[in-house]
Order: structure tokens, then C-alpha cells, then sequence
């Protein structure tokens, strides 16, 4: 019985180490609260870029699924892919509480859309569904 319970967390544990690094491979996607924002806004605005931050955690499911959600989005939707930078924000990392209180989030999942281009965001407290996001990222390119 012990072996069993061994066996189903290495198995769990492998596979979050294996979805951690297929997120990573993504070229607009990454898993790190950006460095330096003004100089992810200055490329964004250079390239016409939407800048999608997602804050979350890594113990709270309803993050991980629309992290996951919008990674397979952005690898299957073209204009996602080519149109946004999208940044995963762990706030339980010194990175991540700095950069949430920068948007003043106090709830998870919170996902932050904004253009440069326009100095326009918007916050949406428990996500945003696929459809929704893909909408508000054109209404920003334009």
C-alpha cells in the first residue's frame, strides 16, 4: 500500500515538473514575472504587442488551469500568438508580491490586459474566458 502512495506522488510530481517545462517552451509565453516592465512595455509598444499578465499560484487550481488554458490558446490561436505577450505572475515568489502590488491585485486568479500603444488596461478578478481574452486583445491592437 505504501509503494502505491509513493508511486502516485512520483507520478504527480513528474507530471508537474513536465508541465512546467512545456509552458516554458512557448516563445510569448513566460512563467517569471517580467524583469523590467518598462522594458517589456517598450517592446510591446515598438512591436504592437498586448501585454497579458496572469497573477496567480502554483497551490491554487483555478490559476494553473487558466495558465494552462491560455498557453494551448496562444499555441493553437494565431492571433494570440503573434499579438500578445503573455507573463505568469507566482505571487508567492519575492518577484511575484512585488510585481502584484505594482497592480494593486489582491485576488487569484487576476489576469491584466493592457496595450502600450493606447495606455489602456483592464483587470479582470478570476480570469477571463478564452473568448473574452482573444476579443479584448484585438479591441487593443486596434
Amino acid at each position: 500500500m505504501a509503494f502505491k502512495k509513493y508511486f502516485f506522488v512520483l507520478f504527480i510530481l513528474s507530471f508537474l515538473f513536465l508541465q512546467k517545462n512545456t509552458l516554458a517552451q512557448s516563445a510569448n509565453f513566460s512563467t517569471e514575472s517580467p524583469q523590467n516592465l518598462d522594458e517589456v512595455i517598450r517592446k510591446a509598444k515598438k512591436e504592437n504587442l498586448v501585454i497579458v499578465i496572469l497573477f496567480g499560484a502554483d497551490w491554487c487550481p483555478p490559476c494553473l488551469n487558466l495558465k494552462n488554458v491560455y498557453l494551448n490558446a496562444s499555441n493553437d490561436n494565431t492571433n494570440l500568438k503573434e499579438n500578445t505577450l503573455f507573463y505568469y505572475s507566482d505571487v508567492e515568489t519575492i518577484e511575484g508580491k512585488e510585481f502584484k502590488d505594482r497592480f494593486d491585485v489582491t485576488e487569484f486568479p487576476t489576469m491584466v490586459v493592457f496595450s502600450p500603444k493606447k495606455y489602456t488596461y483592464f483587470k479582470f478578478k478570476g480570469g477571463l474566458a478564452l473568448d473574452k481574452i482573444i476579443s479584448t486583445v484585438e479591441d487593443l491592437r486596434l
